[in-house]
């Protein structure tokens, strides 16, 4: 299926609860492929959008939500893939870019995964607020056993990481800030404003070298 970016097979995924709803809507609006992938409890926010996937809270949140995370993540790839989606961008749901489509344009459908940025904090770890990839890579990546209770120390990003190596870890990914700033696009995080300007200034902890594909 083509959609209205002349790309076939590709959907957005907008992941999370819909605090912000109002204030991202707005750059999904000339975009027919979105799904919403979010809880139960948010449906009357979205009850006109076409594509919703509505999840029941897990028992236990783990440590940053990240039952939660990888809960309404997997959700709603799965619904992607059944609607015959061969690549995904899965976005938070407090996010919006200035130019979405323009970057989606930017982007190398081939078999790679794209990440915002690689933190050097901790033991390092791929940031996660946003990324793109083809389908089945994407599932595999988020199929985190959602067993954490109120013991896991280690924060989502880490197992992620960890997703990541276990599944591919002989392959390279690409990193999405640098084509924002290629391009002098921007991305508008609601819930932490400054964090972008924070990613952009901070050239020692946040880096797009590590794993790179050329």
């Amino acid at each position: 299926m083509e959609n209205n970016l002349g790309i076939n097979n590709f959907w957005l995924i907008i992941q999370g609860p819909l605090t912000y709803y109002d204030e991202v809507r707005p750059s999904y609006s000339g975009f027919d492929n979105v799904i919403w992938s979010t809880w139960k409890n948010e449906e009357k926010k979205i009850k006109n959008e076409k594509h919703k996937v509505l999840s029941s809270y897990p028992l236990f949140t783990g440590k940053q939500n990240i039952n939660y995370q990888v809960k309404s993540t997997l959700a709603g790839l799965k619904y992607a893939k059944n609607l015959g989606a061969k690549y995904v961008f899965k976005i938070r749901s407090d996010i919006a870019f200035s130019d979405l489509k323009l970057l989606i344009s930017k982007l190398k459908f081939d078999d790679t995964l794209y990440f915002p940025a690689y933190h050097l904090r901790e033991e390092g770890y791929f940031i996660d607020y946003f990324m793109f990839g083809p389908i089945d890579k994407m599932i595999k990546l988020w199929s985190i056993p959602t067993k954490f209770r109120f013991l896991n120390t280690k924060y989502p990003e880490y197992y992620i990481k960890k997703s990541y190596f276990k599944h591919f870890k002989d392959e390279k990914v690409r990193y999405i800030i640098p084509i924002l700033e290629a391009n002098n696009m921007n991305y508008m995080w609601f819930k932490h404003p400054e964090n972008f300007s924070e990613i952009l200034e901070d050239k020692v902890n946040f880096v797009y070298d590590k794993y790179q594909r050329d």
